[in-house]
């Protein structure tokens, strides 16, 4: 075995076993945060109610359950990982390393949150199962729109005013395809007409690493039903994700409008990227409120960008095709404030 190859699989090594330590290190912060009384106290109320929910099959442990979901999220998980950054900041990591420690990050968090879901239950536990679970590389993860009803309501609206539709108009499905194909979008998106009934809307040509709109026309409704497809996680587009991820992390101290740019370009493509089967979402946002908690901020939302009445960030990423105006648009809807230092 040559110097050459022997210096390869040190390296290799090395970084498995930094990895391995560092991602400890989350979950010992996680355990540490969920021990505080204040906190064992209320997750351990919290639990208490979504047990009761549960008997009643009420799906994901009801109000209960989004309560909790959202007081782990944001009092454990997003200041666990915020810590865990801190330290992660502090390590001389390659470029190949870092593709390495953001999987295995991305792991550890899936695992997270499947132990969430576990936690608030469900009906259907097959699709329970599915929270935090890594897709295969050829998988193309599917949203069906309709399900969401604030993001199909906005998706409708967005479309239509891009149609040009005027008040008190109605636009039928066929039409709407026709004009959108007619008007295309510069250099904001493109619109593919396949037939009379469906259309794609997406990204300009080349660019690969954003997914698309199927817009599927009802033969007997003027309603369209929109389904949206991602592109799939390719090798080459984790590591640009990862790339973005370390981006912000080693922004350094920038101002909070830079910084917000950066943090809309890296959520921009993981949004994009298919990475788990379900709670993608979720896992996007605490990465968010976690490199802000790292850099000194915390992270919060415009009511148009807040769930359920409104569609999430994830959605809004996944409404845009154009990096430069989601961009803007996350800069006008996201706010970072200095952490107390208390």
């Amino acid at each position: 075995m040559n110097f050459i190859v022997k210096c390869v699989i040190f390296v290799g090594l090395y970084a498995v076993i930094q990895a391995v330590t560092l991602h400890a290190n989350l979950r010992e912060i996680i355990q540490h945060r969920e021990e505080k009384p204040e906190n064992a106290e209320m997750l351990k109320k919290l639990k208490a109610e979504i047990a009761l929910k549960r008997k009643y099959s009420e799906p994901y442990g009801g109000e209960p359950g989004k309560a909790y979901f959202k007081y782990f999220n944001e009092m454990i998980l997003a200041p666990a990982l915020g810590e865990y950054l801190i330290k992660l900041q502090q390590q001389k990591i390659g470029n190949e390393e870092q593709v390495k420690l953001f999987e295995n990050l991305i792991n550890e968090l899936g695992k997270i949150r499947q132990d969430m879901a576990n936690v608030t239950g469900g009906e259907d536990m097959a699709l329970l199962n599915n929270f935090g679970l890594r897709v295969r590389e050829t998988y193309i993860r599917y949203e069906s729109i309709k399900d969401f009803p604030a993001w199909n309501t906005y998706l409708h609206n967005k479309l239509e005013k891009l149609a040009g539709k005027k008040d008190g108009e109605k636009i039928g499905c066929y039409e709407l395809i026709d004009k959108l194909v007619k008007i295309n979008g510069g250099e904001n998106f493109r619109v593919e007409k396949i037939s009379d009934t469906v259309a794609y809307m997406g990204p300009q040509e080349g660019n690969t690493s954003l997914g698309y709109l199927q817009i599927n026309c009802h033969r007997t409704s003027d309603a369209t039903q929109l389904q949206l497809f991602l592109a799939p996680a390719s090798n080459a587009l984790f590591k640009e994700v990862a790339k973005k991820f370390f981006a912000v992390l080693n922004a350094g101290k920038v101002k909070p409008e830079i910084l917000l740019e950066k943090m809309a370009s890296f959520f921009l493509s993981y949004s994009h990227v298919a990475i788990f089967m379900r709670g993608q979402a979720s896992i996007g946002e605490a990465l968010l409120r976690g490199l802000a908690y790292a850099q000194g901020y915390s992270l919060s939302y415009s009511k148009e960008w807040t769930g359920p009445s409104y569609p999430s960030a994830d959605m809004h990423a996944l409404s845009t095709f154009n990096e430069s105006q989601f961009i803007k648009d996350f800069m006008q809807n996201v706010k970072l404030s200095i952490l107390s230092k208390t």
